[in-house]
């Protein structure tokens, strides 16, 4: 019995709301935080965003709630593993199962951890089991940029964008060095990676091999046997390709990544008592490659296609041993088209997806999309329309819409006005999990609406967002039936405001985010989202030192029957630069030693200090 049914909402006989038959690896949710630092005009001009239309577009047109993380500010903020680092967005909540190298679920705008679509270089990442996408495996050395956008994306992306989309971007070289990165920390946390980075006559190449060991900490709050729960990763990655003003740019990405985990389970039910805890041990391999080519034959029509594939094998043992190897490949086109000086864009393009599951069960599926989306601006005016359709082998047919309209007002301010319809088809575990799952399920679907104020005035960056969506055909536990059943509806109404800027050698950034998450068949709460959420972040540089800290609020969450309490931490980070190509950076995690439960019978990361050198090394090239 290896593969954990996905983290669900439930309905216990007495009315509260609990997870779906968790029997291993699987809880989820809550953290949130500060917006990145305000974009200096000429890097705006340079900067496009993908991930909210799809297609590359200036900041100031995607019609979205983005945030980005360039290279520079995961630099400055030091966050040891991409759960820290994302807790600096707003409308982000995150969860963990006890310390670093434990299940991560990561949620938006109060959504489900499976309604959001995690990209890496344009490939899915999720599991084909669970739905949840392996981000406690990614190393921030090798991630590039991080484009995190906020609502409902189905009609361009399909299935799974419910709550929004995080598309990671890894390395892309730059110019031709060798890059040794080492670091210590706490509870015997050793990382280490060597990267390569060459380009000459429109060729590149890229490739890094990365080691992390530690030894951890107890994942339980309080257990019958404590003990330490080491996790200990290695990974692969590489890039290749060539530009060419006649054949285009062509890329060629993979990467792999091996893991021993150890983790102590909580029994469902009751998961909370801790003499009954189990131990167990996880062994991953996970691999993804894609093909990607960008053909541009004339100056208004471009061209993409990508080829991906993604695999991710799972052997467990100790109290629940079992296995599972999964793959997914992926086609996707699209060509896009520019209508004239005021015509706008006209993007067109499909996807296939291919999933197969053996081990504990065996499953497979295919499904196919297509899309029409077109965007246009003329002052003060902009519009973004998109209608998507997918045909699945399981579920049948879908369609969805989009819509985005933005007015630009005096002083620089902006209007925005989006609604989006959304679904998440059921995964391979809703679907055929044995004891728990139910094949005749149908996609989760919602409607969602957000109104939506930004600008930016005497070096000051804000916006506020007011949203409302609407979930229905939830899947949930049912033990009435002793499956999973279409039979949950969520409500989820919230406020978001950012603000940031930067004054001399100060940059500063606040995020609080208000939310309203509720499940209305029971008129509670869902798991483990705090109804508010306070980050704040604060950023000095004086001559070759910078220094900075960061202080996070989490309000009570109802998790199992109970409240987690709320709780604060406050972190510390400095960087150095020693000399030419050579860093040294110091970060303090929790400094306080705040007790702090992120899921009902599990503990936060305690008191920490990680030390971290960075040597870049310039290679001849062109």
């Amino acid at each position: 019995m290896l593969i954990p049914p996905p983290p669900r909402l439930c309905r216990w006989e007495g009315g509260c709301v609990a997870v779906a038959l968790s029997l291993s690896l699987c809880l989820s949710t809550s953290v949130l935080a500060a917006p990145p630092p305000i974009t200096t005009p000429s890097a705006a001009l340079e900067e496009m965003i993908v991930s909210a239309r799809r297609l590359p577009r200036p900041p100031g047109q995607t019609l979205a709630a983005v945030s980005v993380l360039e290279r520079t500010d995961i630099e400055r903020l030091q966050a040891p593993d991409l759960f820290a680092l994302l807790g600096h967005l707003p409308g982000v909540q995150l969860t963990r199962n006890g310390g670093r190298g434990s299940l991560v679920s990561l949620f938006l705008r109060g959504s489900e951890s499976n309604h959001v679509l995690v990209l890496v270089d344009g490939v899915r990442i999720d599991s084909v089991a669970s739905g949840l996408a392996s981000l406690e495996l990614l190393s921030l050395d090798d991630i590039e940029r991080i484009e995190v956008v906020r609502g409902p994306r189905s009609a361009l992306y399909g299935s799974q964008a419910l709550g929004g989309v995080v598309q990671i971007f890894t390395r892309r070289g730059g110019e031709a060095g060798l890059g040794v990165d080492f670091g210590l920390g706490s509870q015997r946390s050793v990382e280490s990676g060597l990267t390569i980075d060459w380009q000459d006559s429109g060729a590149m190449f890229s490739a890094a091999l990365r080691h992390a060991d530690s030894q951890g900490i107890d994942h339980l709050l309080a257990d019958g046997h404590p003990d330490r729960d080491a996790a200990r990763t290695r990974s692969l990655r590489f890039t290749t390709g060539y530009d060419s003003e006649s054949l285009g740019r062509w890329r060629l990405r993979h990467a792999s990544s091996r893991a021993q985990l150890e983790g102590d389970v909580l029994p469902f039910p009751p998961l909370v008592l801790p003499a009954d805890s189990e131990h167990s041990y996880e062994a991953l391999r996970l691999a993804r490659s894609s093909l990607a080519w960008d053909w541009q034959p004339l100056p208004a029509w471009s061209w993409h296609l990508e080829l991906g594939r993604s695999r991710d094998r799972r052997e467990s043992y100790g109290s629940y041993p079992g296995r599972y190897d999964s793959h997914r490949r992926s086609v996707a086109w699209w060509q896009e088209l520019r209508l004239g000086e005021h015509g706008g864009q006209l993007a067109l393009g499909g996807d296939h997806h291919w999933e197969s599951l053996t081990g504990s069960y065996d499953a497979r599926r295919a499904s196919n999309g297509v899309f029409v989306h077109y965007q246009g601006h003329w002052e003060p005016l902009g519009l973004a329309l998109a209608l998507r359709h997918d045909d699945d082998d399981q579920y049948g047919e879908r369609w969805t819409f989009s819509a985005d309209v933005a007015w630009q007002l005096p002083r620089d301010i902006e209007l925005a006005l989006s609604w989006g319809e959304a679904f998440t088809a059921p995964s391979f575990n809703d679907l055929y999990f044995p004891g728990f799952s139910n094949a005749s399920l149908q996609p989760e679907e919602s409607q969602s609406l957000e109104l939506r104020l930004s600008g930016s005035h005497s070096g000051v960056g804000w916006a506020l967002a007011a949203f409302h969506q609407r979930v229905d055909e939830l899947i949930s536990y049912s033990f009435a039936t002793q499956r999973a059943e279409n039979t949950a509806r969520a409500q989820i109404d919230g406020l978001e405001l950012e603000l940031n800027g930067v004054v001399e050698d100060w940059q500063w950034g606040a995020a609080l985010t208000l939310l309203r998450p509720r499940d209305l068949d029971v008129g509670r709460d869902l798991l483990r989202r705090a109804r508010y959420r306070l980050s704040l972040d604060l950023d000095r540089t004086l001559g070759l030192w910078q220094f900075g800290g960061g202080l996070e609020f989490t309000g009570e969450r109802r998790d199992f029957g109970q409240q987690l309490a709320a709780y604060s931490l406050l972190n510390l980070r400095a960087s150095r630069r020693l000399g030419a190509g050579l860093r040294l950076a110091v970060a303090l995690e929790n400094i306080l030693n705040k007790r702090w439960e992120p899921a009902a019978g599990y503990q936060g990361q305690p008191r920490g200090v990680f030390l971290r050198l960075h040597y870049r090394l310039p290679l001849a090239g062109r």
